[in-house]
C-alpha cells in the first residue's frame, strides 16, 4: 500500500474538524470519527499504529518559567493511558509553524525526558500537513498484508479455548445477527477463514452484501487494532 492509497484511518472527535482531518479526506483516505478514542488520537488499523498529537502550549501549565516549565498533569495522565493502550505508538508534539520557540523546546525536552523509559518516540511537528506526512510515513513503513495481521492476531491467542460460543460472542462484535454468525460459521469453517475471507466468499454464505461489508470492516480495522 502506498501513500496514493486509500488508508483507513480512525480519528478521534476531538481532530474531526481540525486542518489534520480536512488533509486527510482530501487525500482520499477512509476517516471514522470516534467518541471512545483518546483525544487528539488518530490510529491506522491496517498498520497497529497509533499517534497522539500534544499541541505544546495546551501542555505548559502556567505557573512555571519558561526556562522550567510545569507539564499539564491532565495531558501526561492522557498521555500515560495512550501508551497502556497502544503497543506501536507515537507522540507528535506540535509547535509553532515559524519552529519551535524557547518555551516549546523545553517542554518538548522535559516530556521526552519524562518519557524515556517508556520505548516511544516523540516527535516535533510544525504544520498540520507535516503531521499527516509524518502519520502517513510511519504507517507505510510498519504496514503489513492484512492476511498476515489477522493470522498473528489468531496465532497471539492460539491458548484460548476457541469454542464455537465464543467464536460467535465475537462475530456479534460486528453488529451482525445471531443467525448469520451461525451461518458464516458453518459456511466458512473457523473464526479464522471467515476473517480471511473475501467479500464474494462471504455472498457465497447466503449473507446480503451489508452483513459482509459488516464483517469487512471489522475484521479489518477494529479486530486488528483491539
Amino acid at each position: 500500500m502506498s501513500h496514493s492509497l486509500s488508508w483507513p484511518v480512525v480519528l478521534n472527535s476531538s481532530l474531526s474538524g481540525s486542518q489534520i482531518a480536512d488533509i486527510l479526506r482530501s487525500q482520499g483516505h477512509r476517516l471514522r470519527v470516534s467518541e471512545t478514542t483518546l483525544p487528539h488520537t488518530c490510529i491506522y488499523p491496517q498498520s497497529s499504529v497509533a499517534f497522539m498529537i500534544v499541541p505544546l502550549n495546551e501542555l505548559w501549565l502556567k505557573g512555571g518559567t519558561e526556562a522550567q516549565p510545569n507539564l499539564d498533569p491532565t495531558i501526561l495522565r492522557r498521555i500515560d493511558k495512550f501508551l497502556q493502550l497502544h503497543r506501536q505508538r507515537y507522540i507528535l508534539a506540535s509547535g509553532s509553524p515559524k519552529g519551535l520557540c524557547t518555551v516549546e523546546q523545553n517542554l518538548l525536552m522535559e516530556l521526552q525526558q519524562r518519557l524515556i523509559d517508556d520505548d516511544v518516540a516523540t516527535i516535533p511537528v510544525h504544520t498540520a500537513r507535516q503531521c499527516v506526512d509524518s502519520m502517513l510515513s510511519i504507517a507505510k513503513a510498519t504496514y503489513k498484508p492484512h492476511a498476515d495481521l489477522i493470522r498473528e492476531r489468531f496465532k497471539s491467542m492460539s491458548g484460548d479455548n476457541w469454542s464455537e460460543e465464543k467464536a460467535i460472542q465475537t462475530l456479534l462484535q460486528t453488529g451482525i445477527t445471531e443467525h448469520d454468525c451461525f451461518v458464516v460459521l458453518q459456511g466458512c469453517g473457523s473464526l479464522a477463514d471467515v476473517a480471511l475471507a473475501s467479500k464474494e466468499q462471504l455472498l457465497d454464505c447466503s449473507l446480503d452484501a451489508t452483513t459482509a461489508d459488516l464483517l469487512l470492516e471489522f475484521f479489518q480495522n477494529d479486530f486488528i487494532s483491539a
